[in-house]
């Protein structure tokens, strides 16, 4: 990296800083945006942000999940390299996990490369941010240091976050909730509550012998969104997809957003193929509607995919939902085998 380059990068950390500090800016939006960024930044596969709540880690942010397969990124119970950033306030850089006894756990999920960083503040841990590359050598020293410095500027905005969680009056444990449960973009539910529902209801499903199915929502072109038009048309184009979506459902039904671009829908009672498909290509309808934003027209491109579980099979967990793409559901029974292969985007990891 010669002198422009690190100059280029440089800014690129004093920007990204400058974001983070602005006043009023929300705690979960901030980590996304951090994850985000710092996945375009250093050229990664996925970025994540975990925060320490009651001595456990818990996925707060992430950009970049369907690189890796369903269950990433790994709890902290079976990731070494988390917990020894979280016991040493140490951060660790590993370019190839093949060869790492403490990261050789994440090369079986298609790591390559990693990069570690504690959120310190006052000293103590209060979370961790992990970078993680599909190609080793992905990282360098520089690299470790941008995150660093980053690093500190989250900590720094979850401290007067905190200061101003404290600060506020008693319906705070309300309020805090709906937060920790819901996009503060569109206001959906977000991924944990999704699934915690998701897990309930495949039960009830399995008891009642309905069927279950889970439609992901992938909003294909926002990043062309993004640099054509700027960042505030692309958040745009996301509320106008969940609010199609929260449209488009039964009252019975759930949609959250997941992921960066990624949306989830939990449909009860449907019958077969047809319907399914029916109801698939009437969502995808209403969502692509162009909307005016500025001086421009902003057309959503979607892709959806149709997870389908069979409830009358024995031993259905919420990992065992099944997805393909709609087209190629089997027109004889409207199943999908539930034991195939989940797509990337559906990082179904609510438990056994």
């Amino acid at each position: 990296m010669n002198d422009t380059d690190v100059i280029e990068r440089l800014t690129k950390v004093i920007a990204l800083q400058t974001e983070i500090a602005k006043p009023g800016l929300n705690l979960a939006a901030m980590m996304e945006l951090v994850t985000w960024r710092m996945r375009l930044l250093l050229r990664a596969s996925s970025c994540a942000i975990e925060l320490l709540v009651g001595g456990n880690l818990i996925n707060r942010a992430a950009s970049g999940l369907s690189h890796f397969g369903p269950g990433f990124p790994p709890q902290a119970g079976t990731n070494t390299l988390s917990q020894d950033c979280v016991r040493t306030g140490q951060g660790f850089l590993c370019n190839d996990t093949m060869f790492s006894e403490r990261a050789n756990a994440l090369a079986a999920q298609g790591v390559r490369s990693v990069l570690v960083v504690p959120l310190c503040r006052e000293g103590d841990v209060v979370g961790i941010m992990s970078v993680f590359a599909r190609v080793e050598n992905a990282f360098t020293n520089l690299d470790f240091e941008t995150a660093q410095q980053l690093s500190a500027a989250v900590a720094a905005a979850i401290a007067i976050n905190d200061a101003a969680h404290h600060a506020q009056t008693k319906d705070d444990a309300e309020n805090f909730f709906y937060k920790a449960t819901h996009d503060a973009l569109t206001g959906l539910a977000n991924r944990t509550y999704f699934y915690h529902r998701l897990q309930h209801d495949l039960s009830v499903a399995k008891r009642a012998g309905i069927a279950l199915a889970v439609l992901i929502v992938v909003v294909e072109n926002i990043k062309q969104v993004d640099a054509q038009h700027g960042r505030r048309a692309a958040d745009m184009a996301l509320v106008k997809v969940a609010e199609s979506l929260s449209l488009s459902i039964r009252e019975c039904d759930a949609v959250a957003r997941i992921g960066e671009d990624e949306f989830a829908i939990e449909w009860t009672g449907i019958r077969d193929a047809g319907g399914a498909k029916a109801g698939i290509e009437r969502i995808k309808a209403r969502v692509e509607q162009p909307f005016a934003f500025a001086d421009c027209t902003i057309e959503p491109q979607v892709g959806i995919t149709l997870g389908y579980c069979n409830v009358a099979v024995r031993g259905i967990k919420v990992r065992g939902i099944a997805a393909a793409a709609a087209s190629n559901i089997p027109s004889e029974t409207g199943l999908v085998n539930w034991e195939a292969k989940m797509p990337q985007s559906l990082s179904l990891n609510a438990g056994e």
